[in-house]
């Protein structure tokens, strides 16, 4: 196949081209669908402020709900309640820097905070395993029983019968439940860890025999010289990941 050479200034248009075609194909996709479920999507669970003349707080805040983009998330809050989610605007773009833009499930953070389904205070199981019986009780009374928990059974079976697993929101940083499991743990005699992480532990298995090293990967520069791209739930134009 015969190379085409290109000045800077093709390169550019291309580039630009590229960049607005990935947008508007995505735009595409996505109107059908917004339109087929712009009645569903109606939550008249979720709490509404007072339509008024006061502006809305907006808070700026991260993407940490078990993802490591950290991307840019902006919640509007009135009179105590988060009224929308937006993201960081076109005008704010720094095209040298990698885009921070939430997602999809970035700008839902609203509907999860809001589910009917979320709990939000602590529950104890008071039938049998399986059942789903439970009652809500005081923080006071939840921390006061695992405590008492971890240490019977520490002093029954020792430290190592304390499993420390991957729980949710595991890339909040300092702040994730495990890492402050983890430091519990371990001034008070230790505990017995997992393996690796939930998102990459087979990988790292898997991928010495697959491509004979341990860690693989491209940078974006090879976009340019590619035949083929799949893009399976990710747009690099709007999201870090």
């Amino acid at each position: 196949m015969k190379k085409i050479e290109k000045s800077e200034k093709n390169k550019g248009m291309m580039s630009l081209s590229r960049r607005h075609f990935v947008q508007t194909s995505a735009a595409l996709v996505t109107v059908p669908f917004f339109a087929r479920n712009a009645q569903a999507n109606v939550d008249e669970s979720l709490p509404i402020a007072k339509m008024d003349g006061n502006p809305a707080t907006v808070v700026a805040t991260c993407s940490t709900f078990d993802c490591g983009g950290k991307c840019d998330i902006r919640a509007h809050i009135k009179e105590g309640i988060v009224t929308r989610i937006t993201t960081r605007p076109d005008n704010e773009l720094d095209e040298s820097m990698p885009i921070m833009r939430a997602c999809v499930r970035g700008r839902g953070y609203r509907k999860f905070s809001y589910h009917a389904d979320r709990l939000k205070y602590p529950m104890k199981r008071v039938g049998k395993r399986g059942e789903g019986k439970f009652e809500r009780i005081s923080w006071d009374e939840a921390t006061t029983l695992i405590a008492e928990n971890i240490t019977r059974l520490t002093e029954k079976y020792g430290a190592a019968s304390r499993f420390l697993t991957v729980n949710t929101a595991v890339t909040g940083g300092i702040f994730s439940g495990d890492t402050m499991m983890k430091k519990l743990f371990n001034l008070t005699g230790g505990y017995l860890p997992y393996y690796h992480s939930v998102s990459l532990g087979n990988t790292v298995k898997v991928t010495p025999y697959t491509y004979g090293i341990s860690k693989t990967g491209s940078s974006l520069d090879t976009l340019e010289d590619t035949p083929l791209v799949i893009l399976w739930g990710h747009n690099p134009n709007e999201t870090i990941f």
